[in-house]
């Protein structure tokens, strides 16, 4: 994730980067592509703007 020119994830950061990822992974395999955005972020328990930003 990060290269020579960008700084590593904060652990936090980190933490929801990968919990956004298993949820998404989740959300797609149970309402298919078109699952919400909105709909994953709730999932994940992170607001959509920390959805977005990862």
């Amino acid at each position: 994730m990060a290269t020579d020119t960008e700084r590593p994830l904060r652990a936090d950061a980190a933490r929801n980067a990968q919990r956004i990822l298993r949820t998404a992974r989740a959300a797609f395999a149970d309402l298919g592509p078109d699952a919400p955005l909105e709909e994953i972020a709730r999932r994940a328990d992170v607001r959509i703007r920390t959805l977005y930003n990862h």
